[in-house]
């Protein structure tokens, strides 16, 4: 999947709700990109791939360190320092991290940290960023769990057309039950080893 394509189609979430018509597909089609952009914003990473290398900007966490966005091959990968907007150093001495693309026992993660074994990243002086670094960026492929959490996600928020004000009615009208607000606590397990913390280093 290209980066900005949501995680699961509107065939596969037809499916998993055992709809038999494709008359909601374009419903669907809205509820697929809601919830994926809903599943970046809870994660803070988007998990297609790129498909080509690209060129990102970042500043420093320290003189040998950078956090960047997830990328899964070194092919095309460049690493540049420089200050004043011009990137003159090119670094090859490095170790990407997570060390074996292994996260939290789970091997399969991209890198996005790279730590430098000789020279040194500028401090950003002037508020411009001082490194670029050129990946093809995204995960190889989008994780099964994430796969799984948008399936989940997306048949909740189809169902939540019926009850536009958080409100379900049972049987013939006798009982009515307002639906929680709080999100699906197996949509966040399978997503949990995912997230990267706001206030530091994955």
């Amino acid at each position: 999947m290209a980066l900005g394509d949501p995680y699961c189609t509107e065939n596969e979430l037809r499916e998993y709700c055992e709809i038999g018509d494709p008359f909601d597909d374009a419903y669907l089609r809205t509820v697929c990109d809601a919830i994926s952009n809903g599943i970046e914003g809870h994660t803070y990473r988007q998990f297609n791939d790129a498909g080509i290398a690209s060129q990102r900007v970042y500043y420093p966490d320290s003189s040998s360190h950078v956090i960047v966005d997830d990328f899964h091959t070194t092919t095309g990968l460049v690493v540049e320092s420089g200050t004043g907007g011009t990137f003159s150093t090119t670094h090859t001495d490095y170790t990407l991290e997570p060390l074996n693309g292994v996260q939290h026992g789970r091997p399969g993660f991209p890198w996005r940290r790279i730590r430098l074994h000789s020279g040194s990243f500028p401090y950003p002086a002037n508020g411009q960023p001082t490194i670029r670094v050129t990946a093809r960026w995204g995960w190889a492929a989008v994780p099964p769990d994430v796969h799984m959490a948008a399936l989940m996600q997306g048949a909740r928020k189809f169902q939540r057309r019926y009850s536009p004000n958080g409100l379900v009615t049972v049987g013939q009208g006798d009982f009515v039950f307002r639906v929680s607000r709080i999100e699906d606590p197996d949509v966040i397990q399978l997503l949990h080893d995912f997230v990267i913390p706001s206030f530091g280093v994955a």
